[in-house]
């Protein structure tokens, strides 16, 4: 079960409201949620405007939890500290100019090639034995002789 930490809608028309929610990522938006985590009003003043159990709201994010955009930028309002992704840092060998020697072909890209070489040896001996003038230059001299010309 993969737990989202998503806004959750409510209010009026033209008056949001919004739940701060942690819910499996495969219910509804306004379906059953796992732990409420705050709400955020928009329209209130700024006291008021959001409240995050920052608390459950760190413990979701060290679980794994996936976080919306909009949560993510509250959250991080609120002081919650979000994960930091660990990039992965490259350092290319001394003399190269790369970031590491040459590339090699992938085993299909070799399968392909194999695959129309044998094709072109195949056509090329159909057309030899369809058409035996061309492999044997003495028979394409004297078209009327049966046997090849022995010289």
């Amino acid at each position: 079960m993969a737990v989202v930490v998503r806004c959750q809608r409510l209010g009026r028309k033209n008056r949001p409201f919004f739940r701060v929610v942690a819910a499996d990522e495969r219910a509804k938006s306004d379906g059953r949620v796992v732990e409420i985590i705050g709400t955020y009003d928009p329209i209130a003043k700024d006291d008021k405007r959001l409240t995050i159990n920052v608390e459950r709201a760190q413990y979701w994010v060290s679980v794994g939890a996936i976080l919306t955009e909009t949560c993510q930028s509250l959250l991080k309002e609120s002081g919650v500290v979000l994960r930091v992704k660990k990039r992965r840092v490259r350092t290319r060998p001394a003399g190269k100019k790369g970031l590491g020697g040459t590339k090699r072909k992938p085993a299909r890209f070799k399968k392909e090639v194999g695959r129309l070489k044998r094709a072109a040896a195949k056509a090329a001996a159909a057309a030899a034995a369809s058409n035996p003038a061309a492999s044997n230059p003495a028979a394409a001299s004297n078209p009327n002789a049966s046997e090849p010309a022995k010289s």
